[in-house]
């Protein structure tokens, strides 16, 4: 299952506000300064220092939807699940002044619960007020992936691609995500050809991402192709223990 990692955190609200800005130039979007030692705390891993500094300032200055989405975010990436939601819940629910991006990050929370209908609505509805968001489209694409709609999946894959072209830290970002992501679908139609071509290009654009290595070794391997699986069976290995090296002792990919 994808996750956002702590140390995304700042590229991900940052292409958030990118792409935002280039959708809708009305919107601001932009986080007030007061939250940026809370941003701060929550990419260190220090939550509950985070929301202490929120409460603080929610205190004197009355809740808003920035501050609930500031709490959200540090339930989020302590992998709280149902307490994020519930504050970006909150977060969408001001009559004015709603941070956009919260209906993003709700759209995870609710995807990790496994609420899928409650996320699918909160990734649309982000779409509808931001624009062509492409993490949000990637997002999407794994919802119609879980259910079995691989059309569907494929052309939301295909979009959020699109919308990253020409900016290299979306294509490393996000796109290399949906190439692995569309590879995974075409292996699933047995168009493995496709697929080991989707899989390199994911892996050009983001050598980090451990598990396409795996599996590429299994279609290599299916394919009587033993040298090839084998060098990249290690490589899957060498990578992991780079990215993760929490799972070194692990055989497989979690």
């Amino acid at each position: 299952m994808f996750r956002i990692p702590i140390t995304t955190l700042c590229f991900l609200l940052t292409s958030l506000i990118v792409v935002g800005c280039e959708a809708k130039k009305e919107e601001n979007v932009k986080l007030d300064k007061a939250y940026e030692v809370p941003i701060r705390l929550i990419s260190e891993g220090d939550f509950g220092s985070a929301r202490v500094r929120v409460r603080q300032h929610m205190d004197k200055h009355g809740e808003q939807s920035q501050g609930c989405f500031i709490m959200g975010l540090s339930y989020h990436n302590e992998k709280r699940y149902a307490k994020a939601a519930d504050w970006f819940a909150r977060a969408t629910k001001f009559q004015d002044g709603v941070y956009l991006p919260a209906w993003h990050f709700l759209g995870w929370s609710s995807y990790y619960l496994g609420n899928a209908d409650q996320s699918k609505e909160a990734f649309q509805r982000f779409l509808i007020l931001q624009g062509d968001e492409p993490d949000t489209m990637f997002a999407l694409g794994l919802i119609a992936m879980d259910d079995g709609k691989s059309r569907k999946a494929l052309q939301w894959f295909q979009k959020s691609i699109d919308r990253c072209q020409g900016n290299k830290q979306l294509m490393q970002g996000i796109a290399s995500k949906s190439f692995a992501r569309m590879s995974d679908v075409l292996d699933s139609q047995g168009r493995t050809d496709d697929a080991v071509v989707m899989y390199l290009r994911a892996i050009e654009l983001n050598p980090r991402l451990y598990e396409v290595y795996h599996r590429l070794s299994n279609i290599y391997r299916k394919r009587g192709e033993t040298q090839l699986a084998e060098n990249a069976q290690n490589q899957f290995y060498i990578t992991r223990d780079i990215v993760r090296p929490d799972l070194k002792h692990t055989s497989f990919p979690e």
